[in-house]
C-alpha cells in the first residue's frame, strides 16, 4: 500500500547511488552534506535522479569562510584554520554555501533560486551548547588524527596538543563571555525539477 506522511521509510545509501529508482521522490532536501564530500555535483546529479518531475529540491550548506564571532579569540580562529587545512586535504569544501549555485549549474540546473540565512548562538545556553560540541569534538580520536596530519605531527604529539588545547580554551573563553555571540552563514537553493 502506498506510504503516507506519518508512515515513513528509512533508508541507509550511499548519495552517489541512492537505493531508490528514478524520478520517484517528490522532495529532495539536502543540508550540511555537500561541504563534506569530495564531488558535490555528483551528489547533486544522483539526487536530481530520484527526484520526480516537478519535484522540489532544496539544499542548505554552511559557508565556514564566513562565519563571524564576537569577541575576537585566537583558538577559534585557530579551530577554523584547522578545519579548513583538514576539509582541504580531504578534498572537502567547507565554504560549501558560496559554491552552491556554482555546483547547479555544473550539474546542469539553471532554474533555482537562492538564499541565504544565519544560525546565531548568543544566548547563555545556545553559546553553552555550541562550545561544548566543538570542545568535545576536539577531544575525539579521529580528530586528533585528522588534527596531525594538517599540522604534521602524531596525533600524540606536541604541536596537536598545544592546538587542540588552544582551540579547548578558545571555545571555554567564548562560551563564558557575556554577550558573545557567533554567527553561521548559510546558502540555500530552492528549485523544481523540469517537468
Amino acid at each position: 500500500p502506498p506510504r503516507t506522511p506519518s508512515d515513513p521509510r528509512f533508508l541507509r545509501g550511499d548519495i552517489y547511488a541512492l537505493p531508490v529508482p528514478d524520478d520517484t521522490m517528490d522532495v529532495v532536501f539536502v543540508s550540511q552534506t555537500l561541504h563534506h564530500l569530495p564531488d558535490p555535483v555528483a551528489a547533486i546529479r544522483e539526487c536530481a535522479r530520484v527526484l520526480r518531475p516537478g519535484g522540489l529540491f532544496a539544499i542548505r550548506e554552511v559557508d565556514y569562510g564566513a562565519m563571524t564571532w564576537f569577541p575576537p579569540n585566537p583558538g577559534i580562529t585557530r579551530w577554523r584554520a584547522l578545519f579548513t587545512v583538514v576539509a582541504d586535504l580531504q578534498g572537502m569544501q567547507p565554504n560549501a554555501g558560496r559554491h552552491l549555485p556554482t555546483w547547479m549549474e555544473r550539474a546542469e540546473w539553471s532554474d533555482y533560486d537562492v538564499s541565504a540565512s544565519m544560525w546565531s548562538y548568543g544566548t547563555p545556553s545556545e553559546r553553552q551548547r555550541f562550545a561544548d560540541s566543538w570542545i568535545a569534538r576536539t577531544q575525539e580520536d579521529h580528530y586528533r588524527r585528522h588534527a596531525a596530519r594538517a599540522l604534521g605531527d602524531q596525533p600524540d604529539g606536541a604541536a596537536v596538543r598545544e592546538a587542540i588545547d588552544q582551540i579547548t580554551m578558545g571555545w571555554t573563553q567564548w562560551r563564558d563571555t557575556p554577550g558573545a555571540l557567533f554567527l553561521m552563514p548559510h546558502v540555500e537553493i530552492l528549485a523544481r525539477k523540469a517537468q
